[in-house]
């Protein structure tokens, strides 16, 4: 959720400030990010069960690393739009995944263990933004763009084995 929080916060102004486009213009990238996460969630449930959680998690995070990186190196209009749009994608589904794994992987504290997820996730939503305005004080927010995108292929690596391959059985205790 970190992510999202960013993108609502800080896109608008990368956009104007540090790439250029005009003010009309700087609500693009949340319009695109939105709007792809609207249809993503829309079709999470059978896109899941068609390429399976490894498959659209794995993916999914690879995914939203490259569209950003893509989109934050171009920095034409284009690319930023088909980036956060892609990135947008990626992210929607990926929060219920993280929450059914956890869930699944210890049935008697489940609801302990989605909360802690939440609190979590809701932590990154309220402070992933200001410490994006910390280093942008010191860098730049295009900097902030290529670590947000950097991030989300390290999760892909870390999470990849957890998640389940097409057709497995989850192993319930």
């Amino acid at each position: 959720m970190g992510t999202i929080g960013i993108i609502l916060d800080w896109s608008a102004l990368w956009l104007t400030r540090d790439i250029g486009l005009a003010l009309a213009l700087g609500g693009v990238g949340i319009f695109a990010f939105n709007s792809s996460e609207f249809v993503a969630r829309m079709f999470g449930a059978s896109l899941i069960s068609r390429f399976g959680e490894r498959g659209m998690g794995t993916s999914a995070m690879l995914l939203g690393c490259v569209s950003m990186a893509a989109a934050t190196y171009s920095q034409s209009l284009a690319a930023i739009v088909f980036g956060f749009a892609a990135l947008g994608f990626c992210s929607a589904n990926l929060i219920p995944l993280v929450m059914g794994l956890a869930a699944r992987r210890n049935l008697e504290n489940a609801s302990k263990i989605v909360s802690d997820i939440t609190t979590v996730s809701f932590t990154g939503f309220l402070f992933g933004p200001p410490l994006v305005g910390l280093v942008a004080e010191y860098i730049s927010i295009t900097a902030c763009m290529y670590m947000l995108a950097i991030i989300w292929g390290l999760s892909a690596l870390i999470m990849r084995p957890y998640f389940l391959k097409r057709g497995d059985i989850p192993v319930l205790p």
